[in-house]
């Protein structure tokens, strides 16, 4: 343990596995046992047992050991054949902070079978690594029945509570209004039960891949560890609060780290909490810098034909598609629009003049 103290930290998003040998009270070296290194280790623990006769009594002699420890396992899973009537038992006699799954040996070792037997449970070891990164404990268990992938997908629609697809279906009918889908006939709406990585899970089990990130916004993937507990971390601290006048640390560590990254120097970061409001306050800030250097007159952006910038007012006004925009055309502000073609631009800003504000362009 005093090794491992020593070491550097594993990289942020890395997984960090120690394998033991034995039982918790098997020697390690000289008088010290297993289960003294697991508890100077402070990391969430599983217990791997044979599922054969006696996995029974030795996973509970396990947890009675770690017990009298004061820890807790995440985790016990029995590896080989399912037995579903051990699975069931271990389980009624422990608390709800501990998940008991059944894995499958792999036919051999090699790397090729390794392989596809990891493949062919990759939503139980999932399962299995979301009980760990919660930690053991009530407060950090999550719906991993016992007994294998299966009901590891059935534990994630516990998330329902009950309550049928149907009627969420029907109270979504009349109580939320989603973006870009009209109010006339609809499709009913896919009910998510869970997201990971790149995954998004249906309540009837189907596994989607998020290849929209969701809107460009999960650009990391679905509930990534790292980002999860620096939100949960700065939650904890700083949850939200107003930023004109006041300040604090991560704001401005963030600012100069995005400042750091730009091919310029200088500059000062303005934060928004979507892109439609970004665009805002960038064509604002345009019109305001000419206007105290009192030049009032310019007023006319430029902007590419076809470009989308969003779907408040000044952001549709510079993207004027018709697809979608046209009935708001009395909302919006005359705006020079122009083909994708470098001497097309010139010749816009040549004609306008001092009258051009500022050009938008799509990235």
């Amino acid at each position: 343990a005093e090794l491992l103290r020593a070491c550097p930290r594993p990289l942020a998003g890395r997984c960090l596995l120690i394998e033991t040998f034995g039982s918790p009270l098997s020697p390690l070296q000289g008088r010290e046992l297993q289960i003294e290194f697991v508890r100077q280790l402070g990391l969430p623990t599983i217990v791997v047992t044979p599922s054969h006769v006696g996995a029974i009594g030795r996973s509970l002699q396990c947890v009675r050991a770690m017990a009298h420890w004061e820890l807790e396992p995440a985790a016990i899973v029995l590896l080989g054949p399912r037995d579903e009537y051990a699975e069931e038992r271990i389980a009624s006699l422990l608390g709800p902070g501990t998940a008991v799954v059944s894995i499958e040996r792999p036919g051999s070792y090699d790397r090729a079978e390794l392989a596809d037997s990891a493949a062919g449970q990759l939503p139980l070891l999932r399962a299995i690594r979301r009980q760990v990164e919660r930690g053991a404990g009530p407060g950090g268990s999550v719906p991993i029945a016992a007994g294998g992938a299966a009901r590891a997908d059935e534990g994630r629609r516990e998330g329902l509570q009950g309550r049928s697809v149907e009627n969420i279906v029907a109270r979504d009918a009349r109580a939320v209004w989603h973006p870009y889908t009209p109010l006339q006939d609809p499709d009913p709406p896919l009910v998510v039960v869970d997201a990971e990585e790149e995954f998004i899970t249906l309540s009837d089990g189907r596994r989607l891949i998020d290849a929209i990130s969701s809107w460009w916004t999960i650009l990391y993937g679905h509930r990534q560890p790292v980002l999860v507990e620096a939100l949960a971390a700065a939650v904890r601290q700083i949850d939200h609060v107003l930023f004109a006048g006041l300040t604090h640390e991560p704001a401005v560590e963030l600012a100069e780290l995005m400042l750091a990254s730009m091919p310029w120097a200088g500059g000062r970061v303005f934060f928004s909490d979507n892109g439609s409001t970004a665009v805002e306050v960038a064509l604002k800030m345009a019109r305001q810098y000419w206007v105290l250097k009192g030049q009032g007159q310019r007023s006319v952006f430029v902007s590419f034909e076809g470009a989308y910038h969003g779907d408040t007012a000044g952001a549709m006004s510079v993207g004027r598609d018709k697809r979608f925009f046209t009935p708001f055309e009395p909302m919006l502000f005359d705006v020079e629009q122009v083909p994708v073609c470098p001497e097309r631009l010139e010749a816009a800003l040549a004609t306008l003049g001092d009258r051009a504000a500022a050009v938008i362009i799509e990235p």
